[in-house]
């Protein structure tokens, strides 16, 4: 049986790498058999006008700091940021299997699994590929797709007739969160049902870590540079400066932090498990944290608040919620039960496995 992931894999981006490494490593643990990966095609399009978009989580200029000093870190910044980009291609090369040599849309698969990450996403415009658009799939199904901040109020009357039609590819849609469900069920009549991230529930859990070169660090992990409200980063400064720690920028550079780290995917989860806390404003910074145990902060952004904000709810986190930066140190001083949210993870798994299982035994 060949089968393949459809997904955003090739986004310099853990959390993309590593719900790919995770997705792929439990669908070959069901088959036996080696599982490709598929890039979208880009240049099909539909054009709409979603309410908010990623843009809207940058409109407060990041001001802090003095300027020239903020321009040389941003400078050095880039710098590294080239070096993790080497980090997660070797990535992909080695442990997803991709090639730019081998084009596998020429290929024929049994089943496409689409998924995870936000492949239904949409701002000013929808990858057709991402709703259905796909001619090598002999059965095409999702796994915890996600829309992001998409919105039903941003299709129009044409939209929906085109999207309806080309959605009916799919033979099941599994989302992870409900604001992702409320959007697909307006376009999708067939079955559905909810799964969480591949990271959460696949073996990344289990994996030993290996000792990494700082002590007493608290991770910020952030898209580049969106951690940049004087008041946020006053306050993650004040309570690392309180309890005599580095603030260690993860993912992406935050200008005023300590140190950017360049690690590969998998060692950023080393530092994940030592570090003495986290504060992110990301889904896979939260997930990462909850898989290794961390003590984590959550920041919500317009871009993210359905997504991030269901999957925390849903696993009975909701309090790491920052709802005022002026809670930030009581967030992360209060203690979480893992093993709770273990329990919680491992029926999950379960369910993982049985859905993904029952699709593929239902087209051998």
């Amino acid at each position: 049986m060949k089968i393949a992931i459809l997904s955003m894999q090739r986004v310099i981006n853990y959390g993309s790498v590593l719900q790919a490494y995770s997705l792929k490593e439990i669908i070959e643990s069901i088959t036996g058999e080696h599982v490709d990966f598929i890039d979208p095609i880009l240049d099909n399009t539909l054009a709409v006008n979603m309410p908010v978009r990623d843009s809207d989580d940058y409109t407060k200029k990041d001001q802090y700091g003095m300027w020239l000093t903020r321009n040389f870190r941003k400078a050095l910044d880039k710098l590294n940021y080239k070096n993790l980009t080497k980090k997660i291609v070797e990535f992909q090369e080695n442990e997803l299997g991709m090639s730019y040599d081998y084009d596998p849309h020429k290929e024929k698969y049994d089943l496409v699994v689409e998924g995870s990450d936000e492949v239904f996403k949409a701002s000013d415009k929808i990858y057709l590929h991402m709703y259905g658009a796909i001619d090598n799939a002999d059965t095409l199904i999702t796994y915890a797709a996600a829309c992001g901040s998409a919105s039903i109020k941003g299709l129009s009357e044409q939209n929906l007739v085109i999207l309806k039609e080309m959605m009916k590819k799919y033979k099941f849609i599994s989302v992870r969160d409900p604001h992702t469900y409320d959007y697909v069920k307006n376009l999708y009549d067939g079955k559905m049902d909810r799964h969480l991230d591949p990271v959460l529930v696949g073996n990344l859990y289990k994996r030993k870590h290996k000792p990494v070169k700082l002590k007493n660090y608290m991770i910020v992990y952030a898209y580049g540079n969106r951690i940049r409200d004087r008041r946020e980063i006053e306050a993650i400064k004040d309570y690392a400066k309180k309890n005599k720690l580095q603030t260690i920028a993860v993912g992406a550079p935050q200008f005023w932090c300590d140190k950017f780290l360049v690690v590969s995917p998998l060692e950023v989860l080393d530092y994940f498990y030592y570090a003495d806390c986290v504060v992110t404003d990301t889904f896979h910074g939260s997930i990462f944290s909850i898989i290794n145990n961390c003590k984590f902060a959550t920041i919500l952004r317009k871009s993210n608040e359905n997504k991030l904000g269901g999957l925390l709810r849903e696993l009975g986190l909701e309090d790491r919620i920052v709802d005022s930066v002026d809670n930030l140190s009581e967030i992360l001083e209060k203690n979480i039960d893992y093993a709770k949210i273990s329990t919680l993870l491992e029926k999950e798994r379960v369910r993982t496995r049985e859905y993904l299982t029952e699709q593929i035994e239902s087209i051998k």
